[in-house]
């Protein structure tokens, strides 16, 4: 920022010495060159005044941006989290594969309606195959990846899209998640394994270890 104010300064600087140059000049050859580097500077000032303008949005608010996402992914995993809970207690884990199947998305759509926001989950190694990431979301996995497995957890990230901003954050395995995603050996009961595969013949959403990256949030926000 302070670069681009110096920038500024130096240009209007030169802008106001040809201006003068170009006011005061008799001759006539000199007066063209000189409103052509009049109106060259003028261009570049307008560059130079936008550009951190642009950039200074996003930083004032990413605070803002990355607070908001990020009770918003909170309040859906929580709509979501109860379901689960009530779905467990009532029929078991089945019915929990039965709820996520059929109502994991809707209720998810449901809460961006509720956000005025758009939201969703996705992972490198989906179970529903609307759920898989996309090249940006996949960078962000490898990176939270990586700092989960030297720091024990991971840092939100954020990015400017024209008018939107996306944010993204992780989620990372419990013990109630390996009751479906864990070890296909020693996590996950027969029963289960069986309707997962019926439900879900290309899974890849199973032998993780507690605290292991699952996937992550993306909410999009309109500026």
């Amino acid at each position: 920022m302070a670069d681009n104010i110096f920038v500024f300064k130096v240009l209007f600087a030169i802008f106001i010495f040809n201006l003068k140059l170009f006011l005061f000049s008799n001759n006539c050859l000199m007066k063209v060159i000189k409103l052509i580097l009049v109106f060259l500077q003028m261009t570049l000032l307008m560059i130079s005044c936008k550009e951190p303008v642009k950039k200074q949005i996003l930083t004032t608010n990413k605070a803002n941006y990355l607070n908001k996402g990020k009770s918003i992914a909170q309040a859906t995993q929580l709509v979501l989290g109860k379901n689960l809970i009530n779905a467990i207690e009532t029929k078991g884990i089945t019915n929990a594969l039965e709820f996520c199947n059929e109502k994991a998305i809707p209720l998810t759509d449901s809460m961006a309606i509720v956000k005025n926001a758009s939201v969703k989950r996705v992972s490198d190694k989906n179970r529903n195959s609307n759920n898989f990431a996309n090249d940006l979301e996949l960078e962000y996995i490898n990176q939270a990846k990586i700092e989960i497995e030297k720091k024990g957890s991971a840092k939100p990230k954020i990015i400017e899209d024209n008018n939107q901003v996306i944010t993204y954050y992780p989620i990372t395995s419990t013990a109630m998640c390996l009751k479906c995603h864990g070890n296909t050996q020693t996590d996950i009961d027969s029963k289960t394994l069986k309707m997962i595969k019926t439900k879900y013949p290309k899974d890849k959403a199973v032998n993780y270890l507690s605290n292991e990256l699952r996937g992550i949030w993306v909410i999009k926000m309109d500026k």
